[in-house]
C-alpha cells in the first residue's frame, strides 16, 4: 500500500468513525484535533505525515476509547479492501462547501492557507475542514458517509 493510500485511509476511517460517536467530543478534544489537522494536510510530504500527524493522531485518538475502536475497525476494513473507494461515494466539493465552508482563520486568527483543490487533496480537504467546524461529529453525520459505511460493510469481512 502506497502512502497516499495509506493516509486516505486513515482520514476516512477518522471521518468515519467520528460519525459515529454517541457522545460529543470535549472541548479539549476538539482543539487536539485542530492542533494535529491545521494547515499540516496541505503539506503533502510524507515526513509530515509519518512523523508529525500519523503519531499525533494516534495519541488523540487513543484518549477515546469509542472512537478510537471504531477508527481501528473502519481503518482495518479500508486497509483490506483490493480496490480504492469509488469517488462518487465521497461528498461532492459543492456538498462539501455548503456543509463545512473553508474557514477563514485559525484559533489564534492567523489566515489558513486554503487547502489544493485536486484530486489528491480531497480527502485531507474533507478532514481539515470537518475539523474545522464547531460540531465536527454533527459536519461529519452531513457529509451523507452512510453509503461509504454500507460499501465497507459489503466489501469487508471485518464488521464494524
Amino acid at each position: 500500500m502506497n502512502t497516499d493510500t495509506s493516509v486516505n485511509n486513515t482520514l476516512l476511517a477518522f471521518l468515519l468513525a467520528l460519525k459515529e460517536l454517541d457522545s460529543p467530543l470535549t472541548t479539549a478534544e476538539k482543539d487536539r484535533f485542530l492542533q494535529v489537522f491545521q494547515g499540516r494536510l496541505m503539506d503533502s510530504s510524507p515526513e509530515v505525515w509519518t512523523n508529525l500527524i500519523q503519531p499525533a493522531l494516534q495519541q488523540t485518538l487513543q484518549s477515546n476509547a469509542a472512537f478510537y475502536h471504531r477508527f481501528q475497525d473502519y481503518k482495518l476494513q479500508l486497509d483490506t479492501l483490493d480496490e480504492q473507494v469509488p469517488g462518487d461515494l465521497l461528498p461532492s466539493e459543492a456538498t462539501l462547501g455548503h456543509i463545512a465552508p473553508l474557514p477563514k482563520t485559525t484559533l489564534n486568527s492567523f489566515p489558513i492557507p486554503v487547502p489544493q483543490a485536486d484530486k489528491g487533496y480531497e480527502i485531507s480537504n474533507m478532514v481539515y475542514r470537518v475539523v474545522n467546524t464547531p460540531e465536527p461529529i454533527e459536519t461529519a453525520n452531513k457529509l451523507g458517509l452512510n453509503s461509504l459505511s454500507q460499501w465497507l460493510a459489503n466489501r469487508c469481512k471485518v464488521s464494524v
